[in-house]
């Protein structure tokens, strides 16, 4: 941090952790936390959970993005990426799983 404010043609730093992300949608889309009533009762966003599941698994490769801004004339982007692990993939899979069932049931009430 000291590199960055010591630099004074420095004019934004913005640094974007993919994991936090993740973290934070899967703690959203838990089928057994506080919002899972919520999402299940509309009808259409249940059956785009498993969607929305499928494309975190796109992205679990994907750690994190900085982006440092000089002068108004130059903006240089550092994506980091790292090995996928089978079992967030599994376990992302898993999830969407329970939704896509959350949805069946849904389907079969009245």
């Amino acid at each position: 941090m000291e590199t960055l404010y010591g630099n004074e043609s420095l004019n934004g730093f913005l640094h974007f952790d993919a994991k936090v992300v993740r973290e934070i949608v899967l703690s959203l889309l838990n089928p057994e936390g506080p919002w899972a009533p919520l999402l299940a009762g509309e009808d259409d966003f249940l059956e785009g959970i498993p969607y929305i599941l499928e494309g975190l698994k796109a992205s679990v490769e994907f750690k994190s993005l900085d982006i440092l801004a000089s002068d108004m004339e130059r903006a240089d982007f550092t994506v980091m990426t790292e090995p996928a692990q089978q079992s967030e993939i599994d376990a992302l899979s898993a999830l969407a799983a329970q939704w896509s069932a959350k949805a069946q049931e849904g389907q079969k009430q009245p």
